[in-house]
């Protein structure tokens, strides 16, 4: 057999073992990516169902801790009493920043049987006083929830939840 027969066929296996690590290569590599990406979005999405959890089971811890505040209906026979009258002794005592950080909510609202606001208190993420948000009053005057109880979340206008 010639030399050049020989290198003809040595070009040909060395060509034909590039191309095969080649594919194999690109194969492995398209597989692998593909799987990490599947993988990678798999434990995203597990994290962010557990977060979820998390937060809900706060969110539902809070509400418990609110509602057992909210069982005094003492209180809540002067809130009322308030609201009929306007009695500005009661706003004086009871209605103050205070109140929202006592109870460890953002917003305190007190409605009519129209669902119109008749007071509002506030409290910024610092539990700081901030004036009532307005879209939060027109919204709940648009929505009449002032006539009913609300246990949801809401996006307001500048940031706040």
């Amino acid at each position: 057999m010639p030399i050049e027969g020989v290198m003809k066929i040595y070009q040909k296996v060395v060509l034909a073992i590039t191309l095969t690590y080649g594919l194999l290569y690109f194969g492995l590599q398209h597989f692998l990516s593909n799987y990490r990406d599947a993988t990678l979005s798999e434990a995203e999405q597990n994290n962010i169902a557990e977060t979820k959890t998390h937060i809900t089971s706060a969110y539902r811890f809070l509400q418990k801790v609110l509602n057992d505040k909210m069982s005094d209906w003492a209180a809540w026979d002067d809130a009322y009493d308030f609201v009929q009258t306007r009695n500005p002794a009661f706003k004086q005592g009871n209605l103050m920043p205070a109140a929202v950080n006592n109870l460890r909510v953002d917003y305190l609202a007190l409605g009519d049987d129209e669902g119109n606001l008749i007071e509002g208190l506030a409290r910024n993420s610092a539990g700081e006083s901030v004036p009532f948000p307005i879209d939060l009053a027109e919204f709940a005057q648009k929505q009449k929830i002032l006539d009913q109880p609300l246990s949801d979340f809401i996006k307001l206008s500048d940031g706040q939840i």
